[in-house]
């Protein structure tokens, strides 16, 4: 196991401590949900990508009173199998099936995201901690979503064995661009979406936005 594999492995046990509640969890030890969950991310062929992997392979300071989350994409024909693993092992629970919130609707259509299944631990005080399942056409390889977001050095992702990423060196060295097919959304339209994550990566020494 290399250097990036261990990082992420790591944050995910951190995530898993924090969130999951005694009281709920047939699965009490983080080894072995970090374990089960990478089992789990091969066979349904998805990916945990964006944030959490920058985090894990940046090690930056959080921001927003300890908010933590986990984006995971996967394709419509395993998302079924996804869900079943959090919800069973009483981990996380379905708190809303949706489509994407206004300020984020262009990310959405662009990346044929169709619905977006937020989940919450068990542990109503634990209510920082959360995971988002975006859900994928199955017509559409993720691959595709996840090196198109609007931030380069977000593109980075955990496949339950292997980091990947459009350009790790990149992260690592917190560096990147908004991609020019998003740059009219925020200098034309105003988005807010993609000037609030702007301001956060700042915040994170990321300060090479545009080319």
């Amino acid at each position: 196991m290399d250097n990036h594999q261990k990082s992420v492995n790591a944050q995910l046990k951190k995530f898993f401590n924090k969130s999951i509640s005694p009281n709920h969890s047939f699965i009490e030890d983080s080894e072995e949900i970090v374990n089960a969950l990478n089992t789990v991310l091969i066979k349904t062929q998805s990916y945990i990508a964006g944030g959490f992997i920058v985090k894990s392979l940046t090690n930056y300071y959080s921001f927003g009173h300890g908010k933590e989350d986990i984006d995971i994409y996967v394709n419509q024909k395993n998302v079924a199998k996804l869900l079943r693993f959090f919800v069973e092992n009483g981990l996380f629970y379905v708190s809303s099936n949706n489509v994407a919130p206004v300020y984020d609707q262009s990310f959405f259509r662009k990346n044929h995201i169709s619905t977006r299944f937020f989940l919450r631990s068990f542990d109503n005080y634990k209510y920082n901690y959360t995971i988002d399942v975006m859900v994928i056409p199955d017509e559409f390889d993720i691959k595709s979503v996840i090196t198109n977001f609007d931030l380069t050095f977000c593109e980075v992702w955990w496949d339950g064995k292997e980091v990947g990423g459009t350009n790790i060196h990149d992260t690592i060295n917190k560096t990147g661009i908004l991609r020019k097919e998003y740059e009219k959304a925020l200098i034309e339209d105003g988005n807010m979406f993609i000037l609030n994550r702007i301001s956060k990566y700042n915040k994170r020494i990321y300060y090479k936005i545009f080319k």
